[in-house]
């Protein structure tokens, strides 16, 4: 059979493609979905069975279909009728996880007899030509056949930018998510968290959640934190013509907006949104990186944001001490009994010493494609089948997700979407962004399928 298409990823990003497919594509096809969870639909995001986990969204702009925006709230309502919710909730992220996982089974038992699904839970680790197609080869010794591929791994691994000292550590946890460390820790220790966004955040929630009662320190180079979710009353209103200025006048015009009378930062940040891909792709190399270098901090903690419930939390271990943040980056560990000693240069002050039980890696993904431990992607690029992104981040692909080749170019082979998009989108990890990219994607090839098809018939093939 032709037509083979092997989606590696069944978090949100591949989920929501294959609901697409399965629901919209009328043409003889095979439609593999490979997921190393035991769950689809989730992710890592959403397969958290904490309940402190909350969305970092509210539930009325949390659809999983950009035309019907408001899919999630009614499926809440269905899903839990003894409960009232508005589109300002902040619900679990398990639940959304549920909800996602329940629209790819609907799309899979609704899907035309002429497409054929089926479900791995296997690690794809890599992805070489063979003849006029990919070859996808799993962890447990199985191959896929693809002619078309579609990459939705989510977020990469995090970033090893850290001090080999550190790394080496015995008392270092690589992967939070996946050593869970709050499980096995004693209610006392004293733990250290690299980092101080959204993912530093759920680690101390998980970890009070768990029992926990000792002391915790976030330490990130400019100790901020995520600033919190507030229905604010705003006339501001984002003049598109803008969205082309250079950068230094582009984060003035911004500055002086979010200053302006009657306006607050919230409304101005959140305007800016359905024109952040533009304005990424109308800067220079220079400005990408400067942004990086020298505002990315800043915005981060702006644009991701704490909901309320999970704020008040926040502020209320730090106003009792059992939570502190530290500007500052670790210059070395040295391994103790049942401790590690680590060296900190505190920004703006004085060196100190610190012990912990436990240091975690909370810096957030590796951006760098070359950079990446994942060994299905470092074939694809080995073989030049998937090239870096601009600024060396994620896939570079084109403006529908085809990945960009290091031989013919444009691919009509393999395609990206989500997070792995950055370098050209920079706005790519969010639900309302891949939800569109799901469905253009989708679109974009079941398009090809019916070209292809009405070719040979035309043909006589």
């Amino acid at each position: 059979m032709s037509n083979r298409i092997v989606i590696i990823g069944g978090g949100f990003s591949g989920a929501m493609t294959a609901a697409h497919l399965l629901r919209d594509l009328a043409e003889p096809a095979r439609i593999t979905l490979i997921e190393t969870r035991p769950t689809f639909g989730r992710g890592l995001a959403y397969s958290t069975e904490d309940e402190s986990h909350l969305l970092n969204v509210p539930a009325g702009k949390m659809s999983a279909f950009p035309d019907k925006p408001d899919d999630f709230l009614n499926w809440l309502q269905s899903r839990f009728p003894a409960q009232s919710f508005e589109p300002s909730t902040f619900v679990q992220r398990r639940v959304f996880g549920e909800y996602v996982a329940s629209v790819l089974a609907e799309a899979a038992l609704d899907r035309s007899s002429l497409v054929e699904y089926e479900r791995v839970n296997d690690t794809a680790v890599s992805a070489l030509p063979a003849d006029d197609i990919l070859r996808v080869a799993t962890a447990n010794g199985s191959t896929f056949d693809a002619d078309i591929l579609i990459l939705a791994t989510g977020n990469p691994a995090p970033s090893l930018s850290l001090p080999q000292s550190l790394r080496e550590s015995r008392y270092y946890i690589h992967d939070i998510w996946s050593e869970r460390p709050w499980r096995t820790g004693r209610r006392d220790d004293s733990i250290l968290i690299i980092g101080s966004g959204l993912t530093a955040v759920d680690a101390v929630l998980s970890y009070r959640e768990h029992g926990f009662r000792g002391k915790i320190e976030m330490l990130s180079r400019r100790g901020l934190i995520p600033n919190v979710h507030r229905v604010e009353s705003s006339q501001y209103k984002f003049d598109p013509s803008i969205a082309k200025l250079p950068l230094r006048q582009l984060a003035r015009k911004i500055r002086n907006d979010i200053n302006g009378e009657g306006n607050n930062w919230r409304s101005v940040i959140d305007s800016l949104r359905p024109h952040n891909q533009k304005i990424w792709k109308s800067w220079s190399s220079y400005e990408r990186s400067s942004f990086m270098r020298h505002l990315r901090p800043y915005w981060e903690v702006a644009r991701h944001r704490m909901a309320p419930d999970i704020s008040i939390k926040i502020s209320a271990l730090r106003s009792s001490g059992d939570l502190t943040i530290t500007a500052g980056r670790i210059m070395s560990v040295k391994d103790l009994l049942g401790q590690a000693e680590i060296s900190i240069r505190v920004r703006g002050g004085n060196d100190r010493t610190i012990r912990a039980n436990a240091i975690l890696n909370c810096i957030g993904a590796e951006a760098s494609i070359r950079r990446t431990p994942s060994p299905l992607l470092a074939s694809l690029l080995r073989v030049g089948s998937i090239t870096p992104g601009p600024s060396e981040m994620g896939i570079a692909s084109d403006e529908n997700g085809a990945a960009i080749s290091r031989a013919s170019g444009v691919s009509s082979e393999v395609y990206v979407i989500g997070p792995l998009r950055r370098g050209d989108l920079w706005e790519t990890t969010a639900v309302p962004e891949i939800r569109e990219q799901a469905k253009s994607l989708a679109d974009r090839i079941i398009s090809g399928i019916r070209s292809s098809n009405a070719g040979i018939a035309a043909t006589g093939g």
